[in-house]
């Protein structure tokens, strides 16, 4: 392992706030030095829950890379009933250099809170 890094903001140290249709920017992570070929692995973790007047909530979860309306890496709508924790895995291979990721919410209908702890990991590897 080359080096981790992790952002993040645990459950109780900000006000939970409710997720529209724009997109809010929870964190960003910067991979610094890459080289070519090393395994880049974002790990990507939400704490979440429904607002008290909606039987379901739905949010969306996205990846983007270079700035916080650049290309989607990756991209999926959750819902639950109550609260959830959404944790995923995000596996790329690096071309070389410096990057910046964000991970974004957003809900069309504003059918979600983030309350929970949330955090965007980086694992680079050597190939």
């Amino acid at each position: 392992m080359k080096y981790r890094v992790k952002n993040e903001a645990l459950a109780g140290t900000y006000t939970p706030f409710q997720v529209g249709p724009q997109e809010i920017v929870l964190t960003g992570i910067h991979v610094p030095d890459s080289a070519p070929g090393d395994r880049i692995q974002l790990k990507l973790e939400i704490g979440w829950s429904k607002p008290a007047y909606l039987d379901l909530a739905e949010l969306e979860v996205l990846l983007r890379e270079d700035t916080v309306d650049g290309p989607v890496l990756y991209w999926t709508q959750e819902s639950c009933m109550i609260k959830a924790r959404f944790i995923e895995t995000v596996t790329l291979t690096a071309a070389g250099g410096s990057k910046i990721f964000y991970l974004t919410v957003r809900s069309m209908e504003e059918r979600a809170l983030i309350s929970g702890t949330y955090s965007l990991q980086v694992t680079v590897d050597t190939q």
